[in-house]
């Protein structure tokens, strides 16, 4: 049964949304109404949800910053999106979190069902992609049929030396955890959980570190040049780049660069 949550600012939506369909008959059951993304975050780290309508246009936190949130801890959890106005900006935001629907209110019933088979079809595909993956692991010996603890923590510490040794050897390339999962046969939320757990920091965190590091390294070099160093490192887009450099480091290329000149 898949947990769902529900959350929308205005109670009457959000308790006319949750009263519109037979969630269990989609195999759901709602597991919690909030008023705000924060709300849900916080319900979110007790228990994660499987599936999250959300309402788009909200205070303090609209919808996709809640998205967003919400994926940066739980990447596996499905996002359909309610919102009163067809706008650009908002779909776009959608479409980068690669929600399972974008749904206008007032929302219909068949509509909200579409985009929940839908939702439910992704995360059937995954379940169905992780058994095989771990069909596939067992098969290679790398996991234990019956894992004690000591093997699971060796398990676990084998699969961190490969994420650090595959972002090691292919950090120069348009890299993503999406592909780090894949390369080890794993669901992107599995991978990062683990991760996560033996380190205290998010794949992607850690990527983008090791690439910021080499490119203090090239940056030192006198006859070094950014756009260079850009696309050594990974970025095929300078300002791109120059912005994640300026968040990492606190100064620009540029600037980092000026110090060794």
């Amino acid at each position: 049964m898949y947990r769902l949550f529900i959350v929308d600012d205005n109670p009457l939506e959000r308790r006319g949304v949750a009263g519109l369909l037979e969630w269990r008959t989609f195999g759901c059951e709602v597991a919690g109404l909030y008023a705000s993304g924060s709300e849900a975050l916080e319900a979110a780290g007790r228990e994660p949800p499987d599936i999250v309508l959300t309402d788009v246009q909200m205070p303090a936190m609209d919808g996709i910053a809640f998205g967003a949130r919400l994926r940066e801890d739980h990447p596996g959890t499905q996002l359909i999106f309610l919102s009163g106005h067809d706008s650009f900006s908002f779909i776009r935001g959608a479409l980068q979190l690669e929600a399972a629907d974008y749904v206008l209110k007032p929302v219909r019933k068949t509509e909200l069902q579409a985009a929940l088979e839908k939702a439910a079809a992704r995360l059937s595909r995954e379940r169905e992609a992780a058994v095989e993956r771990d069909r596939l692991l067992r098969q290679a010996g790398l996991v234990p049929s019956e894992a004690s603890d000591g093997e699971a923590h060796s398990y676990h510490d084998r699969i961190v030396m490969r994420i650090k040794t595959i972002v090691a050897e292919r950090y120069r390339e348009p890299l993503t955890v999406q592909d780090i999962a894949d390369e080890l046969y794993l669901s992107l939320s599995h991978t990062n959980n683990i991760f996560r757990r033996k380190t205290g920091q998010k794949i992607f965190d850690y990527l983008t570190e090791y690439r910021m590091e080499q490119a203090k390294a090239l940056l030192r070099q006198p006859d070094s040049k950014i756009y260079c160093v850009a696309q050594t490192v990974g970025y095929a887009n300078k300002s791109h780049f120059c912005l994640v450099f300026k968040k990492h480091s606190g100064s620009t290329p540029s600037e980092y660069k000026s110090r060794y000149a």
